[in-house]
């Protein structure tokens, strides 16, 4: 659950930092579901999901997803664009 919640937040971080379109479609979304107590959620997911290993996985990549986002958005943003460069010059991305 922890690997899933990180894969899929660092993809979407990732497309968010270096593009403005898809950050301008998802931001929206995630100031919306980020303020949300992840307890809050549990009824809804056991409501869906049952009781089962489906729900306790989503429940922890909920938990995961979203401060691993914010972090990655904001690693990319603030990656140094000469330093960006300098490695795309040396062929290293």
């Amino acid at each position: 659950a922890y690997a899933i919640g990180c894969v899929l937040a660092i993809a979407l971080g990732v497309l968010m930092g270096r593009s403005r379109a898809v950050h301008g479609l998802f931001e929206p979304l995630v100031e919306v579901l980020r303020p949300l107590p992840k307890p809050a959620l549990l009824p809804p997911l056991m409501l869906f999901l049952g009781l089962g290993t489906a729900m306790k996985v989503t429940a922890v990549a909920l938990g995961v997803f979203f401060p691993v986002l914010i972090n990655t958005i904001q690693g990319v943003r603030g990656a140094d664009r000469i330093m960006v460069d300098t490695a795309r010059t040396f062929q290293h991305s």
